[in-house]
């Protein structure tokens, strides 16, 4: 017996290691998920990796080598990339990965339903707390026991997964303005690079240009191409905006889970795509998760699971974020937005919070904030 997991829903399939073949397979996958024999792709293994099975016979056992399907192993069915139902669908794990490294090309513009308040802000003092149109510049670091500067050393903090010899493990990225963009960057390039950064801040600005319908100024929080020149700047932080965006451009969701919280904000999650990168968010900061193998190779996109119907408790990779976000919490690598210590760099006035932050910024005018 076999677990076949498909997008209708998820079956058993006897086998008989003997005798079973891949044409027998893919006829009861067609019978259960209406999918035909060449637009199913067939994933085993975690994190599941796609087969290849172009140049394999129908008539190849299951158990042979060159597939490797044996009893008790579980079979996820997702529509083949580049068939006629699929263009909709999120390119493959290595696509996403890696095809879009330097240059992240023309897109057209998102129509998400964005609120500001669904997920992390633009930083812990960004673009969308400063409603009036002021940016904040990113604090330096504190000694303060809520901040995250309570550093963690790259790759010092993984959680092993129990059924691969992988470990999932926090990419820390710099402290430098542009971590959104450097954490989403290296989701699809595997490297942290000014260039990407600007890549992407130029992603953003053309999406949001390009579709005024679902950019207003009232989401933005200030006039359209304010905001447009402020993202392009290397001095503006990121956040729930532009993770919609960039999960729409390269079709993968992006998940950002808070340290303070937990919470898991999805963006794209609606959309049904295959694949799915994690950053996490420390209240003034993104850095990314990869899965580095015993073998030395590094993943950081991701089966989206949810998308075949799969709950999340099953989902081993989301469950090891979520213990790796608890480690970091334990560690207190976090900043307390709303009690955290800042001075005017302006004026030099003291504040406590956000919320002080943005009531100042809006009586003064002055928008240069440093926590102490």
């Amino acid at each position: 017996m076999i677990r076949v997991r498909h997008p209708q829903g998820t079956s058993s399939f006897q086998v008989d290691d003997c005798s079973t073949t891949l044409s027998e397979l893919q006829t009861y996958i067609e019978q259960q998920s209406g999918l035909s024999a060449s637009d199913q792709e067939l994933k085993i293994g975690y994190p599941p990796k796609a087969l290849s099975l172009t140049s394999t016979s129908p008539e190849t056992l299951l158990s042979s080598d060159a597939i490797g399907i044996k009893k008790g192993e579980q079979v996820i069915v997702a529509r083949r990339a580049g068939t006629a139902s699929a263009a909709a669908s999120a390119p493959s794990s290595s696509s996403a990965s890696y095809g879009a490294t330097s240059s992240f090309g023309a897109m057209g513009g998102p129509k998400p339903n964005i609120s500001t308040a669904t997920g992390p802000r633009s930083s812990g003092l960004g673009i969308r707390t400063l409603q009036d149109g002021l940016t904040a510049q990113q604090p330096p670091s504190s000694s303060s026991s809520t901040s995250a500067s309570n550093k963690v050393a790259d790759g010092s903090v993984s959680i092993p997964l129990r059924s691969s010899s992988g470990s999932l493990t926090l990419k820390v990225v710099p402290d430098d303005n542009s971590c959104l963009f450097n954490s989403i960057g290296y989701l699809f390039s595997h490297q942290l690079s000014a260039s990407t950064c600007s890549d992407l801040r130029q992603t953003v600005a053309s999406s949001i240009r390009s579709d005024p319908d679902s950019y207003l100024d009232i989401v933005l929080g200030e006039r359209r191409e304010s905001y447009i020149s402020k993202i392009t700047s290397p001095q503006t932080w990121g956040g729930a905006i532009e993770l919609s965006i960039l999960s729409k451009h390269f079709a993968v969701e992006i998940d950002s889970i808070d340290v303070a919280t937990g919470t898991v904000h999805r963006f794209g999650e609606d959309m049904g795509y295959e694949n799915r990168g994690i950053v996490i968010y420390s209240g003034i900061h993104y850095d990314a998760l990869q899965l580095n193998e015993a073998s030395g190779e590094g993943t950081t996109i991701f089966p989206n699971l949810k998308a075949i119907g799969i709950s999340e408790q099953e989902d081993e990779i989301l469950q090891a974020a979520k213990e790796l976000v608890k480690e970091l919490k334990r560690r207190r690598y976090y900043t307390d937005t709303a009690n955290f210590s800042l001075k005017c760099k302006t004026c030099g006035k003291g504040l406590t919070g956000e919320k002080e932050a943005v009531e100042h910024a809006k009586s003064t005018g002055h928008g240069d904030f440093g926590e102490v």
